[in-house]
């Protein structure tokens, strides 16, 4: 049941049309620069059933049709969309009944990559309507793409930026952003933020923070030596600097440290904030986990 997603780029279709169509833009092209299937998911929650005495059996109510007809519609669009800017792009589609977060994270079980669109929100109203990217980033097993919505535009060109930590999940993040960084052809920028309330007299530590991230950006270079790095430590409130980065990014690449869902209702982090107001594309990643059998999902 679950063939259709292994491998794949999967993108998350939401029935908005404008929405839909950048999203579809982003992760058509990203399949075919690693030349792997695109999966296109839409799901819904069923409306309740309702029982005709005359018939004996289960049928849907009409609303609940119309809901399945809307997201049947929404998938031929993204599909044609796709096919027609990429010819040679393999491309499926899957109309599944069920939460969406908890199909998104079936399917993140075995995709390659997630991509979801992200509309800028106040923290009051992502806190209590919930977003969708950024509760994946948390729970997804695969990395999630955020592409932001409205007006945002988004520009193939520009390099690739990380932000990492002094942590063990830099080297995973840094191998997703040079492979990202090689498939673009583009520069691959690693930046660390030092806070400026820790830099006025720390000058070793500094330095050591300095050597440890280049050494670490070295090491994982040395598998892609086609790509161009250049490692920067700034004194900058992470946020800040990494936002202005996006501003002329094709793609920024940040970690993650989240295993429950828990986390995506913590406010203040870096991640959560720049999936919501980031001027490019936002990739999440996290370490790398085992893959575990998924629950089946159902299909359309």
């Amino acid at each position: 049941m679950n063939e259709q997603y292994d491998g794949a780029v999967v993108a998350g279709i939401s029935g908005v049309g404008d929405d839909d169509a950048k999203v579809v833009a982003w992760a058509a092209a990203e399949a075919a620069r690693r030349q792997v299937r695109l999966c296109l998911l839409h799901a819904y929650v069923p409306m309740p059933y309702e029982i005709p005495l005359t018939l004996g059996g289960y049928v849907p109510p009409a609303n609940d049709l119309s809901v399945r007809a809307a997201g049947r519609a929404a998938l031929d669009a993204a599909a044609a969309q796709a096919r027609a800017a990429h010819p040679d792009l393999a491309v499926n589609t899957v109309l599944a009944t069920g939460r969406p977060d908890l199909v998104l994270g079936t399917a993140s079980r075995h995709a390659a990559l997630l991509v979801l669109g992200s509309s800028p929100h106040s923290a009051f109203a992502e806190t209590v309507l919930g977003c969708l990217a950024t509760e994946m980033s948390v729970a997804a097993t695969c990395p999630v793409v955020a592409v932001p919505l409205g007006d945002t535009p988004v520009r193939p060109g520009g390099p690739v930026t990380v932000g990492i930590d002094d942590d063990a999940a830099a080297p995973a993040v840094l191998e997703f952003a040079f492979a990202e960084a090689e498939r673009r052809q583009a520069p691959l920028h690693v930046v660390h933020c030092w806070p400026r309330r820790d830099a006025g007299g720390d000058w070793d530590g500094q330095r050591a923070a300095q050597h440890h991230l280049n050494q670490v950006a070295v090491d994982v270079s040395l598998r892609w030596p086609q790509v161009s790095m250049w490692v920067s430590i700034v004194a900058a409130d992470a946020l800040t600097e990494l936002r202005r980065r996006a501003e002329t990014s094709a793609l920024l690449v940040v970690g993650t440290h989240g295993r429950r869902r828990l986390g995506a209702l913590v406010l203040g982090s870096v991640s959560r904030a720049l999936l919501r107001s980031a001027a490019c594309p936002v990739a999440v990643v996290r370490p790398a986990t085992a893959m575990v059998p998924a629950t089946p999902v159902g299909q359309n």
